[in-house]
């Protein structure tokens, strides 16, 4: 019996929210399980299919696990695998959430992410290195012993922490 075989999963929290605008959804009862039901019939293909895209083998699941108003929040759960690749392909996929779009009520609305794990996502967040690897850190637990996250070509990877010194990749380029 092997232990390496099987698969480490992790479950990440994100909130997702589509930008419904709020007397949309003023009649709308979010805890009506027929509600529920519908919404999440509405909004799961299409971010599963998006995780699934981004994250190929890395992605092993998503639960909506609820809906709150605010636009349209939505409360997910994504398993992946528990790789650095896996949290690396995760914040990839949450922050390309963009790119998903769901249509209710005849209308098309876009989704963002609003947090990962409660740490707060915005603009600043998409740009910045330091929390692409809070946000990596967040999905992929913690970087191993003398290594630490480094953002390469816009992706967070755990590296030696000797060598980041003189990684001249890492500096940023000036707009």
């Amino acid at each position: 019996y092997d232990l390496a075989l099987t698969t480490k999963t992790d479950d990440i929290q994100l909130e997702i929210v589509f930008g419904i605008p709020l007397e949309e959804l003023e009649s709308t009862n979010l805890t009506d399980p027929s509600t529920v039901a519908e919404l999440t019939n509405t909004v799961e293909p299409p971010l599963t299919k998006h995780f699934q895209t981004e994250m190929g083998d890395n992605f092993l699941g998503l639960t909506i696990k609820g809906f709150s108003r605010g636009s349209l929040k939505v409360d997910v759960i994504v398993s992946k695998k528990t790789t650095e690749q896996g949290a690396a392909d995760f914040v990839d996929a949450a922050l390309s959430v963009t790119d998903v779009t769901v249509i209710i009520n005849n209308e098309t609305y876009g989704a963002s992410v609003s947090s990962i794990e409660n740490l707060k996502v915005d603009q600043d967040t998409m740009d910045g290195s330091d929390s692409l690897c809070q946000l990596f850190l967040a999905a992929n637990g913690h970087c191993p012993p003398q290594t630490e996250c480094t953002v390469i070509n816009s992706k967070p990877i755990c590296q030696d922490s000797d060598s980041t010194e003189y990684n001249w990749r890492n500096i940023p380029t000036m707009n």
